[in-house]
């Protein structure tokens, strides 16, 4: 949970992770189970936790919060020179967003949390159809349909990402 958000208690933890852990089973090699990642961030919101798990199988890697690491899969920090300044670089396959100037006290990990400031809310988002699966893949979350017109689908939102946040999301992450 560390890696998810950096000012939660050992008992938060604890009872986050139980609350929202199912299908739970056990072999002699591993441990296999699902996660609900909607309600976690739903739950770290309400609690006014910042918290970020797109990606959390990246983040979950140790080499996820370090620069210019190459995954194909995942997002990745890069530190980029323009004019003599260095700047924090995310980037996804071939795509760049450039984050913030460089200073030696940037920790990756607090980036991440912070990039999406989280807030429960309802609205009705119109997004491409072919964006429709990529929405779920990214936030683990499958909106309601409202109506569906010119390649268009209106769909009821409640979530905790702002529908500027879901473009970005759509866009920068396919």
């Amino acid at each position: 949970m560390n890696l998810i958000n950096t000012s939660l208690s050992n008992q938060d933890i604890k009872s986050l992770l139980e609350k929202h852990l199912y299908n739970v089973n056990f072999s002699l090699n591993f441990i296999r189970f699902e996660f609900d990642t909607l309600s976690l961030t739903q739950d770290l919101d309400k609690k006014s936790f910042h918290s970020n798990l797109l990606f959390l199988n990246c983040s979950l890697n140790k080499s996820f919060f370090d620069y210019n690491n190459v995954n194909l899969e995942c997002p990745s920090f890069k530190l980029k020179t323009f004019k003599n300044k260095k700047y924090i670089y995310l980037k996804f396959k071939n795509k760049l967003f450039r984050i913030k100037e460089f200073n030696q006290n940037d920790d990756l990990r607090n980036i991440w949390i912070n990039l999406f400031k989280t807030n429960s809310s309802s609205y009705v988002l119109s997004i491409d159809t072919d964006n429709y699966n990529n929405l779920f893949l990214l936030t683990d979350y499958s909106p309601k349909i409202l109506d569906y017109n010119n390649k268009k689908i209106n769909l009821d939102i409640k979530s905790v990402y702002s529908p500027n946040q879901f473009n970005f999301l759509l866009n920068f992450f396919k």
